[in-house]
């Protein structure tokens, strides 16, 4: 045990310029890695969890893939999202998912 007022635990202390923290990588990989290799069907399970909740996990999933330039899967989420409710957002994302994968195929 520590004096009183100290804690156990150690902080992680940034050694770059902007003062961002260190993160260290796991083992699992980097987060890019882990959405790409994301083992489950369903982000959440509307049964148990709140319709807007689904809503906007959906919709923000669908900006990484579409970041990642996973438009078919990132298309996918839009509509997912559109399902449990109607952000703006989605709508938009889903316009220009088609319109780039209209092209991507040449149509």
């Amino acid at each position: 045990m520590g004096e009183l007022g100290q804690t156990s635990k150690k902080r992680a202390y940034s050694n770059r310029a902007g003062g961002e923290p260190f993160r260290p990588t796991s083992e699992a990989g980097s987060r890019n890695d882990r959405l790409r290799n994301n083992k489950y069907q369903y982000l959440y399970d509307p049964d148990v969890t709140n319709k807007q909740d689904v809503e906007v996990g959906y919709n923000n999933r669908c900006y990484a893939y579409m970041q990642l330039g996973e438009l078919k899967k990132a298309l996918d989420d839009c509509t997912a999202s559109l399902k449990y409710g109607s952000v703006p957002d989605a709508y938009r994302k889903q316009q220009e998912l088609t319109r780039r994968l209209n092209v991507q195929q040449g149509g």
